[in-house]
């Protein structure tokens, strides 16, 4: 899975335990984010047999995705902007 995504994933746990549970407003993602997020996701659904549903597009695990973002970034349910960035392995 592309590193994107994995960031994606970081940031919402990382939101859901500051905000008792509440998903963001969304994320804002470059056009050039969202077409490598759409194509992996693609890519392992086809490969997987699973059926896409119609605008799976514009939805990342129950939040809504957008592009045109200057900078990728989670905005929260409090309207704070978060950019994505790369986190640290577990130890």
């Amino acid at each position: 899975m592309s590193a994107l995504y994995n960031h994606m994933v970081a940031a919402l746990r990382e939101h859901w335990t500051a905000h008792s549970q509440q998903y963001p407003q969304r994320f804002e993602l470059t056009d050039a984010a969202l077409r490598e997020l759409n194509d992996t996701r693609k890519l392992v659904n086809d490969t997987m047999n699973y059926v896409l549903r119609p605008g799976w597009e514009a939805v990342f695990l129950g939040v809504p995705v957008q592009g045109g973002a200057a900078v990728n970034a989670l905005v929260a349910a409090d309207g704070s902007l978060h950019p994505l960035v790369e986190h640290a392995p577990a130890a």
